[in-house]
């Protein structure tokens, strides 16, 4: 699997894309400067809405890196086993968990379609709703802005009844 997009590290800097298909397995006996539970929780904070697989996390060489690599549902998180910054992140939640996560936010039932979108220079995708309000969920599944576009959605009932004679209208006009 490869990383789909750049894990967020220090300073809110992207992490660079790697092949996540490239580690190769180590010792656990090798020693690193982190060690494994500030790893887990490091990619905890990376990975979303995503769970953790397992309390253990295995020692990668990936890319020629020291990496413990931490399993989650949705995906793997990568951590320099000598630094703690986050070198790849493949968590990549579905367009229908990431419709939920925004009718959850919003506290609604339903939501109307959901696009994949670039929203500020990420990829995310956009639930729209039929209320008028766009939610945008990165791809971890964690929203990250949303929307209200008033014109967009008419109650039906609250809207105006049709005239039944269209060319004359007959509401009074306040000129």
């Amino acid at each position: 699997m490869q990383a789909s997009q750049s894990a967020v590290i220090e300073n809110n800097k992207p992490a660079p894309v790697v092949e996540i298909s490239t580690q190769v397995p180590l010792s656990p006996t090798i020693t690193t400067a982190i060690d494994m539970a500030t790893a887990i929780s490091t990619a905890q904070a990376d990975a979303g809405i995503a769970t953790l697989s397992s309390t253990k996390a295995d020692l990668v060489d990936l890319n020629g890196k020291t990496a413990y690599e931490i399993l989650f549902d949705f995906g793997k998180v990568y951590v320099d086993a000598n630094t703690g910054i986050v070198l790849g992140n493949s968590i990549v939640v579905t367009p229908e968990i990431a419709g939920s996560v925004a009718a959850n936010y919003l506290q609604l039932n339903r939501y109307n379609k959901v696009s994949q979108v670039t929203y500020k220079g990420e990829n995310v995708y956009k639930v729209s709703f039929l209320q008028g309000v766009n939610v945008y969920v990165n791809m971890k599944g964690v929203v990250i802005s949303w929307e209200y576009i008033p014109s967009s959605y008419v109650n039906p009932s609250t809207a105006p009844e049709s005239n039944p004679n269209p060319g004359s209208d007959s509401r009074e006009n306040d000129d």
